[in-house]
């Protein structure tokens, strides 16, 4: 975030208690509907207002989700909304999909140790990673052509399923063997893979400080009640 974003969040921050009463009605602590939210358009937040999104900056997204994170949603607003949203925010079709709570799967790995060993050949991408998300509305995949860092949104690429650790987030795997990037939804700048990682880092210590601003929370009001086993 910009010195002028980071001012307007700490702003923001005295609502954060509010918003975060406000998810956990939302999005409930089961994480039973993954689009919750997506009405109040909170999936748009960060978005251009001119593509489809809710408009605002990051200033705006970081306290959403933070709230979000509190309940430990299943919603893909961190990965989906707070990264790909970010990096494709000239893209209209993606822009308009994503505020409507469309899941696009995330790499775990590191954007440039992934795409190194991504490799491109006649259009054609072939490797294999670790993705959060479902990747419903496709995956974003990181690669290098003729030297320049790239990303694609591949859609009709199938996501493994994984049993991850954590069960309130989806977890899977992605094997590309031969996926054209013909007609995909492509970015590139020399830039491209620090922006990528600056906002992935941000966007998951985000979630993380609501789920732990969370548990904080709870745990103190169950301290209170003094129950003994």
């Amino acid at each position: 975030m910009t010195l002028s974003e980071t001012l307007r969040y700490s702003g923001l921050v005295a609502e954060r208690y509010e918003l975060a009463s406000v998810a956990e009605k939302l999005f409930g602590t089961k994480q039973l509907d993954v689009t919750a939210g997506t009405d109040q358009g909170w999936s748009g937040v960060g978005l251009p207002e001119e593509l489809g999104g809710s408009g605002g900056d990051e200033a705006d997204l970081a306290p959403i989700l933070e709230a979000a994170g509190s309940t430990c949603a299943a919603a893909p607003l961190t990965w989906s909304t707070g990264v790909v949203g970010q990096l494709f925010s000239h893209d209209a079709d993606l822009v308009s999909a994503i505020s409507s709570g469309a899941d696009v799967a995330l790499p775990l790995a590191s954007a440039e140790k992934l795409a190194a060993e991504i490799t491109l050949e006649d259009g054609r991408l072939r490797g294999e990673f670790l993705v959060i998300g479902t990747g419903s509305h496709g995956v974003l995949v990181p690669f290098e052509s003729d030297g320049a860092p790239c990303a694609a949104v591949l859609t009709d690429v199938p996501v493994e399923n994984l049993p991850g650790l954590d069960q309130t987030r989806p977890w899977g795997r992605v094997r590309l063997d031969g996926v054209s990037t013909s007609g995909m939804a492509v970015v590139s700048a020399p830039d491209l893979f620090s922006r990528w990682e600056t906002k992935m880092a941000q966007a998951f210590a985000l979630d993380a400080a609501g789920a732990a601003r969370s548990a904080l929370r709870r745990t103190i009001e169950y301290s209170l009640t003094r129950e003994q086993f």
